[in-house]
Formats: C-alpha cells, structure tokens, sequence
C-alpha cells in the first residue's frame, strides 16, 4: 500500500525535496526549519533561495505580471547604480546581492542627476560610455532575476530642458533592448518641484507610450490624498499611465505610525507605495507593506536616505536595523498571496469587515482611549483551499475589543516576524474578545490571520 501524506498544518509547512538532496519542512515564508540528510556529502541549508523573476512586465488588475504570473514587486531606491556601474561594480554587485537575497525584485535608479560626487551625465560622459554603463548595471540586473525602474527626469538632471525629448527616444530604445530588465519607466520625479508643467509630462508621457510596451509612471503630484485627484482626471483625460506612484504623507503621528496608513485612500486603484517613509523600525515597514497589499497596492519600495538616496552608507545593510527591517518585509512577503491586492477590501465601518466597528469606538486617536489607529482588511482569499481574510491591526494600544461578525479562527501575527504567533484563538459571532499585547508592551502591530470555523 502506498504511503499516505496527510498535511494538518492547513498549508503552514511544506515538504521540500531539496537540490541538494535534502528533505526539509519549509514554513510559508520558505525558511527550512528541520531536514533530513539524505546525502552526507551536502549537508542541508536552512537558506532558501530568492525569488527569480523573468520577461517582460504588464499591470494585470492590481498586479504586475511576467513570465511567472502575477506577482507583487517589492523594490528600493537605489538612485547611484548607474553611477556605481562605471565607477565601483563591485559595490554594486555587492548591494545587488543583498536586495535579490532579500526579495527584493527591482530597483529604482535615476537615469541622470546632478547629485554631488555622484554625477549621472549622459551628454557629458558621451552617449556610447554611458549607454555601455547602462548596460553593465542591466547585465547584473539579469543575473540575478532583477529589474529596474528607470526615472527619466528627476529634478537637478544632467539633461537640459530642450533635450527632454531625444533623450527620452534614445532611453525607449536602450530599454527595449533590455525589456526584460526593466519594471517601468517614471517620467518625472515630483515633476512640479522640478517646475516641469503639466501639459509637457503629459506629452512626454505619450511619447514614451508610442515609443514602448514597458509600463509607464507619469509622476507623483500634490493634492488631496497624496494626489489621486490628479491621478483621476490624468486617467479620464486619457494619459496611458500603467499605475499611480503616488509619495504618500510622511507624517509621523499616532505614535510614529501615521504613514503607515497614508496609502488607504488609493484603494481599489492600481498603485505603488513608491517613496514611502523611510525604512527605520521593522515593524513599521512591515505594517506599510502590509497596508499597502490590504489597499490593493501592486508593489512598494524600501526608501533610504543614506543608501538609496544620497549614497553616503556605502553597502545597505549598514543602514540601521537593515537585516531586522528585510526579514518583517520578506516574511509579510511570504504570508501574503499576490492575489490579496484583488481581494475585498474593508475598513471597520464597512460590512465584511471581521470585526465591524461602525463608530469607531476602538480608535484611540479618535477617542483617546484603548484600541488601534486603524485595522484594513482584505479577503477572502483561498490559501491551501481555506477561505482566508488578513486584518492589520495598527498600533494597538491596552486592550482592543472586538465583536466578530462570523465564527472565526484568529491567528495572532507580531508585525516584525510575522511567522511567530503570539495568540490563536477561536471567536464566536457576536461574542466581545479583547487581544491585549504580550507582557508589559505598550503598543503592538499585528497581523491577524482570520478563518471562518
């Protein structure tokens, strides 16, 4: 009789034949936490490997798609790798290295800039020399199963005014020799802070979409909501832009944790966390990532001054708490199918939501007393044939009580490691159940697993 394999864990763990001929039980996030040696001579690696991603790239729905199906793309700001690509590779290798090791899938990189001691400057380096650095830091970019998305115009560019143009034709065809190496195209950083006019992004906008199939970012605007009045009226005036990228609030309210938030009005859009607050407590980014998938988000990119900004932290993981801050993010990452950013989304005052909260009653910003800045949702989605919602309960404070709407299994997730779970419990429709956090914390960020019983 043949053997009979039965998994009880609800497609928590995994069974993973190794290449090295290993068999380990693998968590969701792809950690191997036991093994079998089936082969002395290789002994088994608890390190799985990075997620490799190849072809060309479209926006699905809410998703980016390539050769290996939907997916949502994380990134980080890397604004010198064209810079670093002539004048220390193997800097850049090195940094490459650690994103691809950390999930991350792309980088965002400025075609030109006037940034001091790190000039980009394609007339002035020569057109051949700096197309061939181009085409170094692509190469790498392959290697690794990464890409890039290409800012075009930045502020402070190396590229005059009246050569807006050629030089945007002359980048179209670099990248669509390299389409598979490249995410998307920005036309402008922050075009009004570069006192670029509207009606000339719109053009250039154009021009790259009769020029490429690669997919378009127009700009981050101003305006109510970080500026998706723009980004609506740009859509209805029929701008080809693939995804809004909006640079969402960086308010630092509500115990630190306001930005984390800032992207829910975008949902049930097609968009980008594209120049969050930068990465500094891992459970805070691990919160912005999440919020930003439970509000349909399509990606989000890990921001840094010192590294991806300026360049003056030479590697990455010298950046503070950098290898505390990418395990929270490859861990939501994990746990996270790319389908919840097409899921339903709720707020606690919509119906569907797990734990309805009309009133706001349990939102101590607003009544200064016990709960949480705000809990999203979104689901159901089917995880191992389970219907599955995920809730982000932000900044609890004391107690945070709930009435379920349904009977429900509750899977208590800590934000910074969200495959250490801290409660399980059971809940019945309708039954009052306060989650407190563990020991003396004040404050805790949450990500709350729900399944119907």
């Amino acid at each position: 009789m043949e053997p009979i394999i039965t998994d009880e864990s609800a497609g928590k763990y995994r069974l993973v034949l190794q290449a090295d001929g290993n068999l380990g039980t693998r968590r969701r996030d792809g950690k191997t936490i036991a093994a079998l040696g089936a082969d002395p001579e290789h002994p088994w690696n608890p390190t799985p490997s990075p997620t490799i991603r190849r072809g060309n790239t479209s926006i699905d729905g809410h998703l980016w798609r390539d050769e290996g199906g939907k997916f949502f793309a994380q990134g980080a700001t890397f604004f010198s790798a064209i810079w670093l690509a002539g004048k220390d590779p193997q800097r850049l290798f090195d940094n490459l290295d650690y994103l691809q090791a950390n999930d991350i899938h792309f980088i965002r990189i400025l075609s030109n800039t006037d940034r001091a001691n790190r000039v980009i400057d394609p007339y002035g380096w020569g057109l051949s020399s700096y197309f061939h650095r181009f085409d170094q830091l692509l190469s790498a970019l392959e290697r690794r199963g990464m890409r890039a998305e290409v800012t075009l115009y930045p502020g402070g560019e190396m590229v005059e005014p009246d050569k807006r143009q050629t030089f945007l034709s002359q980048m179209a065809a670099s990248c669509n020799a390299h389409s598979g190496q490249i995410l998307c195209a920005e036309i402008a950083n922050e075009f009004r802070n570069m006192g670029m006019k509207e009606l000339e992004l719109q053009t250039l906008t154009q021009q790259w979409a009769d020029s490429s199939d690669i997919p378009i970012l127009a700009s981050a605007p101003e305006g109510y909501h970080s500026g998706r009045d723009n980004y609506e009226r740009w859509r209805n005036n029929n701008w080809p832009i693939s995804a809004y990228n909006p640079h969402l609030a960086r308010q630092f309210g509500d115990v630190g944790r306001r930005y984390c938030r800032q992207g829910w009005p975008f949902v049930n859009t097609t968009w980008i966390n594209h120049e969050p607050h930068p990465a500094e407590f891992p459970a805070f980014v691990a919160m912005d990532r999440a919020i930003t998938q439970i509000a349909s988000g399509s990606g989000i990119i890990l921001h840094t001054q010192g590294f991806g900004v300026h360049d003056t932290t030479p590697y990455i993981w010298e950046e503070p708490n950098m290898d505390a801050i990418m395990s929270a993010q490859s861990s939501v990452h994990a746990l996270f199918p790319a389908k919840l950013s097409e899921a339903p989304t709720f707020n606690t005052e919509n119906e569907g939501h797990p734990f309805p909260d009309k009133n706001h009653s349990q939102r101590w910003p607003t009544t200064n007393k016990d709960g949480v800045v705000r809990n999203f949702c979104a689901g159901p989605v089917k995880i191992a044939g389970t219907e599955t919602w995920f809730t982000a309960p932000l900044g609890l404070r004391g107690k945070y009580q709930v009435e379920p709407a349904w009977d429900m299994h509750v899977i208590v997730r800590p934000a910074h490691d969200v495959f250490d779970i801290v409660d399980e419990v059971d809940l019945f429709e309708g039954e009052p159940h306060s989650f407190v956090n563990p020991g003396e914390q004040v404050y805790g960020d949450y990500i709350f697993e729900v399944t119907e019983l």
